[in-house]
């Protein structure tokens, strides 16, 4: 496909050329080169890119075809975790339920996230805007948000807890 979200990595392939090619050069208009056949470019960026393909001969004849890519902005992962106020490093004693919230993310392109896949370090998964997960076993644990917008372009964002051990009377 010649669209999709940052990042955006493209498979070039060449082997709709044939006869006695000697060298393929790749380039892009953000500046990226690649040579052979078969490569790839990734564009981090949104915006709209022409990547060049200059083909030569073993009679030293060239060739070029141009092909237009666009790169769509990703959305925006952020998420809030419960009962932390923020602070870092985000800790509690064990079991620790905790709230995630992805409210603050976005998508400056479409305005709408479609979807909402939580994970942990431990292997809990979730879907869904909010969510709670409950950690029993005291350790640092890492909480994923992946979230996914209209033309499955996807952002992440981690944040790290860490379960201490239940306090004893």
């Amino acid at each position: 496909s010649n669209k999709g979200g940052a990042p955006l990595k493209v498979a070039l392939n060449a082997s709709a050329f044939s006869g006695n090619i000697t060298d393929y050069t790749w380039s892009s208009s953000d500046g990226q080169t690649a040579t052979g056949r078969n490569t790839s470019m990734t564009f981090d960026t949104h915006g709209t890119y022409t990547i060049s393909l200059t083909v030569t001969d073993e009679a030293g004849k060239t060739g070029t075809v141009n092909q237009t890519i666009e790169v769509f902005q990703a959305p925006i992962a952020a998420f809030t975790v419960t009962p932390f106020s923020g602070k870092s490093p985000l800790s509690g004693k064990l079991p620790l339920k905790v709230t995630l919230d992805a409210s603050e993310s976005s998508d400056p392109v479409s305005g709408k996230i479609t979807h909402y896949a939580w994970s942990s370090s431990d292997g809990q998964t979730a879907e869904g805007q909010t969510t709670s997960l409950t950690f029993k076993t005291e350790g640092s644990y890492v909480i994923t948000l992946t979230v996914t917008a209209e033309g499955e372009r996807t952002a992440t964002a981690q944040q790290e807890i860490t379960v201490n051990p239940a306090q004893s009377n």
